[in-house]
């Protein structure tokens, strides 16, 4: 329903909206009476529809653009994540770095194990099994396997273990285990102690052990040298691009 604007006969002005009506002061003279009736039309117009959407929309568009700065302010930068994602490749750089370090240490680490084992069996060069058990024992044990079947075994190991050696360092491939070569050399060493033979044959376990763990050695260290400065490189280039 339309505002009104009524004036009765006894002097009062009142205006009627949505069926509400509200009564003003009683006026004292005519101009009063017309300042009356412009200020009821300036609160209608203030209180019409129109100008509520007007309103609305306002806040409606205030709204909008807060939201939109909140969820700007909230997203990570492109340039946070690019500086992110470098931080995070130069850290596993590094860290694959110094895992090819460790790595390079193995043959190393191989050689001066069999040190400390030939220390050792050059102390009980002079003793063997059945010397250090009693002879009960080793009846129940049964006889000592024949040096000449180690001899053998002994000889087809050294050799295939320097061919592998010798062909992975050719054809520049990824070194095999140092542990497994350690491992054949040190059992040797037992082999020849139980059979009592230990004296007689520890230079050439000890010789031909320096010399299929010092090559061991030279393969890892060379192969993980090689893909340190490749990697090393490999940094570099991403520096220079960054900067």
């Amino acid at each position: 329903m339309a505002p009104s604007i009524h004036t009765n006969t006894s002097g009062y002005t009142r205006f009627s909206a949505a069926g509400r009506t509200s009564a003003l002061n009683r006026p004292t003279g005519r101009r009063e009476i017309q300042r009356h009736r412009w200020a009821v039309i300036q609160v209608l117009l203030m209180s019409s529809p129109r100008k509520r959407q007007r309103k609305e929309k306002s806040i409606l568009m205030r709204n909008l653009l807060v939201t939109t700065h909140g969820k700007q302010s909230t997203e990570p930068s492109e340039n946070h994540l690019d500086s992110n994602a470098d931080h995070q490749h130069d850290h596993t750089s590094k860290a694959d770095i110094d895992d090819l370090y460790n790595n390079s240490r193995n043959g190393l680490w191989g050689l001066l194990i069999f040190l400390g084992a030939s220390a050792i069996a050059l102390y009980f060069s002079k003793h063997s099994l059945a010397s250090s058990l009693p002879s009960g024992i080793m009846d129940q044990l049964g006889s000592t396997p024949p040096v000449i079947l180690i001899n053998y075994v002994f000889g087809a190991s050294t050799l295939s273990s320097l061919i592998i050696i010798a062909g992975r360092i050719y054809k520049d491939r990824e070194p095999g285990r140092t542990s497994t070569h350690l491992w054949f050399r040190v059992f040797f060493y037992l082999l020849y102690f139980i059979s009592g033979a230990l004296g007689d044959y520890f230079n050439m376990v000890f010789i031909s052990g320096l010399v299929v763990l010092g090559l061991q050695h030279y393969n890892v260290w060379n192969y993980y040298l090689r893909a340190i400065e490749i990697n090393a490189c490999k940094c570099n280039n991403m520096d220079t691009l960054d900067s």
